[in-house]
């Protein structure tokens, strides 16, 4: 697996860490079955993408996460009907989903 491979023991706990959140929340709203199909496709095509931009980029759980985080900015925008009433909350909520994005995309690219 693409994504379990690190660069040490830190990345790997932060790695493993973001997994497990993003990866909670996704499976939350998608059910085991689809979160698992989701895993293993997200994992292998984002490990793939990322060794055409940089060789870099490719090694570990970053790739992996951003498409994580691309996958739960997908739910969130199909079940926004879904998250309640309060706009602000739900605004709030995306926002700070993009802005670790990018943070992630600074980290990688760096």
């Amino acid at each position: 697996m693409p994504g379990l491979l690190n660069l040490g023991f830190s990345n790997l706990i932060i790695g493993l860490l973001w997994e497990m959140l993003i990866g909670w929340m996704l499976e939350a709203m998608m059910g085991s079955f689809r979160m698992f199909l989701f895993y293993i496709i997200t994992m292998i095509g984002s490990n793939l993408f990322a060794s055409m931009l940089s060789p870099y980029a490719s090694f570990g759980p970053e790739p992996f996460m951003i498409a994580m985080f691309s996958g739960l900015i997908g739910c969130i925008i199909v079940f926004w009907d879904h998250l309640g009433e309060n706009f602000g909350r739900k605004a709030c909520f995306l926002v700070l989903i993009v802005i670790i994005m990018a943070i992630a995309l600074a980290y990688i690219f760096s």
